[in-house]
């Protein structure tokens, strides 16, 4: 894909990435570090990061915006969204001086969807979503005899909706395979600032410009 050999190519965005997948694997994924989350959010983190990720929606411009918006977030769950930036607040909130809201919650935003996901077995650089695909077929597979039933019936007024409702499961079930990976990456491109994100992780880990270690 054109845009992950650029993301590679692209040394600040190619630390970001690698950033997201570091903070998946030994900062969401552990118990210790989700419980400390889990703890945050129960004394008040909760609420506070909710309504920052109510703002940011609200502050999306018109239908479009919106529907832009809801694409980029539904690829991990509130619960996951709000623990992944607890932890990152937790444990690495001072360590890049985000220029804006929105960059900050691009930043949440990828961590979190990169956390619920699963690289690829021959290509760790491949996002699988097959949460997703699952939650699709499983009722599009149940609707299969309703549509049986209602070919052999000859009901027409419940035809149509089935054949209508069939094809709209199937492409839920095939979108996420051909899209979340283009998505993964054209999100992660669009930071305000990614260079300055990008060297405060340099700075704070003790990188060059071409991330190698000083």
């Amino acid at each position: 894909m054109e845009l992950q050999v650029e993301t590679v190519s692209d040394p600040d965005l190619c630390l970001l990435e690698v950033a997201a997948r570091v903070l998946r694997l030994h900062f969401i994924k552990p118990r210790a570090p989700a419980e400390e989350a889990d703890r945050f959010l129960d004394v008040g983190g909760r609420d506070a990061l909710r309504r920052i990720r109510t703002m940011t929606y609200e502050s999306a411009t018109g239908v479009w915006g919106k529907l832009a918006w809801w694409h980029n977030h539904i690829w991990s769950s509130e619960e996951t969204w709000l623990r992944t930036a607890a932890i990152w607040e937790i444990r690495f909130g001072k360590t890049v001086n985000f220029s804006s809201i929105a960059d900050w919650d691009r930043w949440i935003t990828h961590v979190a969807s990169t956390a619920q996901s699963e690289p690829d077995e021959d290509d760790a650089m491949v996002i699988q979503y097959a949460d997703y695909r699952l939650k699709a077929l499983i009722p599009f597979a149940v609707s299969i005899p309703l549509a049986m039933v209602a070919r052999w019936t000859g009901r027409r007024s419940l035809l149509r909706p089935m054949n209508g409702l069939q094809r709209l499961l199937l492409w839920a079930s095939i979108y996420p395979s051909f899209m979340k990976p283009y998505q993964h990456y054209a999100y992660l491109r669009g930071f305000e600032k990614k260079h300055q994100y990008a060297q405060d992780i340099r700075n704070s880990v003790g990188l060059d410009s071409e991330n190698n270690l000083i």
